[in-house]
């Protein structure tokens, strides 16, 4: 089971395009959505064609260049409509990974400006928010970037990191390397 698990899983990351993000490591975002909205239509459309050669036998399989022609065009009107999905779905996915990141940000910094009673839980939710930005593939967005670039340098945040089961001090100091040279970057500009 194990096994099948993990083809599936790895079907899944080629065909989605999360290697996209993971392998080049891009943030989450137009360019990157776009990108894998051709890449994962192209898949699919692929898929689609070779489903259709294996289950309709009558289908014409002839290397004439008119039959690959005419299949090529029918692909190619398929493409169109399977991009506009993957888009879609990726950008609607983005659009609330994005919103619900900015909401933990924002209720964190509302709690900040009451008055806190208890900075170590504020510590782990800032190390939480740090986490969950590297779960949705936004740690390397800008805007976050920044934030987790200064929380992450305190000590107390860094342990809480550190200790979360996700956590650990490799993926700690991976994250701090990525996000550094975000800011670096983005401050260049």
């Amino acid at each position: 089971m194990k096994f099948v698990r993990i083809v599936w899983c790895g079907f899944v990351n080629v065909v989605s395009g999360e290697w996209i993000i993971s392998f080049l490591e891009c943030p989450n975002g137009g360019g990157t959505i776009a990108a894998r909205a051709v890449w994962s239509s192209f898949c699919i459309c692929v898929l689609v064609h070779l489903f259709h050669q294996i289950l309709n036998p009558l289908a014409p399989i002839s290397k004439s260049y008119y039959v690959s022609k005419y299949g090529s065009l029918r692909l190619l009107s398929w493409f169109g409509t399977i991009f506009a999905g993957v888009y879609t779905a990726l950008y609607a996915r983005f659009a609330s990974q994005w919103t619900y990141l900015s909401h933990v940000y924002n209720e964190i910094k509302k709690v900040e400006a009451s008055g806190v009673d208890d900075p170590r839980a504020l510590d782990e939710w800032k190390a939480d928010f740090m986490e969950d930005a590297v779960e949705v593939q936004l740690a390397t967005k800008a805007v976050f970037a920044s934030v987790i670039k200064l929380w992450g340098e305190k000590a107390s945040i860094k342990q809480k990191f550190i200790d979360h089961p996700l956590g650990g001090e490799t993926r700690y100091f991976q994250l701090m390397g990525k996000v550094t040279r975000v800011c670096a970057e983005h401050s260049q500009h």
